[in-house]
């Protein structure tokens, strides 16, 4: 039986559909790209590098920085603390930014604070051979803090990998040295 709609009237009635759902499509999927954990965080902290690790995300600090014990300070934001769970690694959170835009500009005088404090905790810190044991030298801030202003500079050694010296921070004043895995 032959049919009294030609292909071509069937596109022209289908038309609109398919640009909708097309224009449904592309809308998602920018949406899923714009809303996507590395976008969020890459806004949040514009001018970092992030990369992102089983935690959060970690980014080298500004050059001209300043440096402690000789070594650079890399920026490690945690935003979860189990490496899967949430299945997909969380962005940067706005506490965590509001804390870190209050840290890097104090950082000239914070980060001496901080290598005074490690050193009197451990002499072994004014040491030559202890600085060519370092290994990392990382501003954390924890998934969990006990509160949105707590941030730690870690010191981490190559001789005793699961060890690091925490130089302990509440905003903008020194809490306390300790040590341990």
């Amino acid at each position: 039986m032959p049919s009294d709609v030609s292909g071509t009237d069937r596109w022209r009635r289908a038309r609109p559909r398919f640009f909708l759902l097309l224009a449904l499509g592309l809308g998602l999927a920018l949406a899923s790209w714009w809303f996507r954990p590395a976008a969020v965080s890459a806004r949040r902290l514009p001018g970092f590098q992030l990369t992102a690790d089983n935690y959060g995300w970690m980014a080298k600090l500004p050059a001209g920085s300043p440096r402690l014990l000789g070594r650079e300070l890399t920026l490690k934001v945690d935003t979860r603390e189990t490496p899967d769970e949430p299945r997909i690694l969380p962005p940067v959170r706005e506490a965590q930014v509001r804390l870190l835009r209050r840290i890097l500009p104090a950082l000239p005088t914070l980060v001496p604070k901080a290598e005074a404090e490690l050193t009197a905790y451990d002499a072994e810190a004014k040491e030559a051979t202890f600085r060519e044991t370092l290994r990392s030298v990382e501003l954390w801030l924890p998934a969990k803090p006990d509160s949105d202003l707590h941030w730690t500079l870690v010191v981490e050694r190559t001789d005793m990998p699961d060890f690091g010296y925490h130089v302990e921070f509440v905003d903008l004043d020194f809490r306390e040295v300790w040590a341990g895995d």
